[in-house]
């Protein structure tokens, strides 16, 4: 499957209320956003950033942002997310975007927070989820922050229909080793906007 057009046609062709993803805010921030701290600047990676508001929330609740970087395979999804930061002077001009998967991603940026909420376990090929790890490594600062959520061992086994990894925190620090502490993880149930129920693994590490 070609998922670049797969995900094109998503956000091309659905609307948010059609997205099972679609929250109104970020509800992996508010999980982490306790170890997040307000007198560090914010460099920020969101992987799969989608056409989410996580910089903005960010923003809105008194964190500086030093630089954010959205990613998304989808053109359209960047697209929107141009359009819609473009009204917000003091945050566009500290983004940049990129149009690609995060397997084909190239950053000379670091970072010291890294947001991925549900990009990972679309990762089913063991030598992307490597190829994930190696970037993840490379471009997150030592002590930076890793917050990810994907579906839980008791969670759906597809997403968009397309086939997913299920993760529980223990599968989730074998796959990082040793190069990453733990600091908090949940089980939590998202709610689509049609009311149906999907569990999800939220974790937080610290690269060390």
């Amino acid at each position: 499957m070609d998922l670049q057009s797969h995900w094109q046609d998503v956000y091309v062709n659905k609307t948010p209320d059609k997205m099972s993803w679609t929250e109104q805010r970020s509800s992996l921030i508010d999980f982490c956003s306790s170890f997040i701290k307000k007198n560090t600047p914010i460099k920020l990676a969101d992987i799969g950033c989608g056409i989410s508001s996580t910089g903005l929330q960010l923003l809105n609740q008194g964190y500086t942002i030093e630089s954010l970087d959205l990613l998304d395979i989808s053109t359209q999804a960047i697209l929107q997310q141009k359009q819609r930061l473009s009204a917000i002077p003091a945050l566009f001009s500290q983004t940049h975007f990129h149009a690609c998967s995060i397997i084909d991603w190239q950053s000379e940026k670091r970072f010291n927070f890294w947001h991925d909420r549900a990009v990972l376990h679309f990762l089913t090929d063991p030598a992307d989820q490597v190829t994930y790890k190696n970037k993840l490594l490379n471009y997150l600062e030592s002590d930076g922050l890793f917050a990810v959520a994907t579906f839980a061992k008791e969670g759906p086994l597809k997403c968009s229909g397309l086939p997913i990894q299920q993760y529980d925190a223990q599968a989730l620090m074998d796959w990082l080793g040793s190069d990453f502490q733990l600091l908090k993880e949940s089980k939590e149930t998202h709610k689509t906007p049609w009311e149906s129920e999907q569990l999800f693994q939220f974790c937080l590490f610290r690269k060390v």
